[in-house]
């Protein structure tokens, strides 16, 4: 029931972004980064020293250029508890749940493709993205729980320990960041009505 509403709710807010805008739908249960209003992802480092704790959230659905986009604001704390100490926030929107795009600096950029491929031209400085959709079999463990059906995205030259590795998860998100002096882990989302392991921090 709290699925249905959630996507009731969203489908409101797609309308209500303007009367003139394309109204587009998908079905963010079946993607690999939803974009619903209320889902919000936390994360921490799997270092023992870096106390660090990020926590995303779709906030809002507005306006940028010709199209509408999910807001997803993430908090970076430094310290459990902590009010802020940096806030990012990122413009993002998809018509088929596979390409997914960013509005930057008044211009959109290719984000995300999750499909197996491999690009630069199109994304924000030309970045290098290399998406691979893994076997069925591979699963990544969580403090969030065990997650299949899983999208990997290498983002930046990998090859020369400058790069970023990004795992993404089917109807849940990102759920791991590596790097060569690090990784991030998921510990609690909560998307499209449903929650994923342990809700710690606000």
């Amino acid at each position: 029931m709290k699925n249905i509403f959630t996507i009731i709710v969203s489908f409101i807010f797609l309308l209500s972004c303007s009367e003139d805008d394309e109204k587009v739908y998908v079905d963010m249960n079946n993607t690999y980064l939803p974009l619903n209003l209320g889902n919000e992802w936390h994360y921490k480092s799997t270092n023992e020293i870096d106390s660090t704790i990020y926590i995303s959230k779709i906030t809002n659905y507005v306006k940028q250029g010709k199209n509408c986009y999910f807001e997803m604001t993430t908090d970076r704390h430094y310290k459990p508890g902590a009010s802020n100490n940096e806030t990012e926030k990122i413009y993002l929107r998809t018509s088929d749940g596979i390409n997914y795009f960013s509005f930057v600096n008044g211009r959109e950029y290719i984000y995300r493709i999750f499909k197996d491929i491999s690009i630069s031209e199109g994304t924000y400085r030309n970045e290098i993205q290399t998406s691979k959709i893994l076997p069925d079999e591979f699963k990544v463990q969580t403090l969030a729980g065990t997650f299949s059906d899983i999208c990997n995205i290498e983002v930046g030259e990998t090859s020369f320990d400058v790069g970023i590795f990004k795992k993404y998860a089917k109807g849940i998100g990102l759920i791991e960041t590596g790097w060569f002096r690090g990784q991030n882990t998921l510990i609690y989302a909560r998307v499209n009505g449903y929650e994923y392991g342990e809700r710690i921090y606000k």
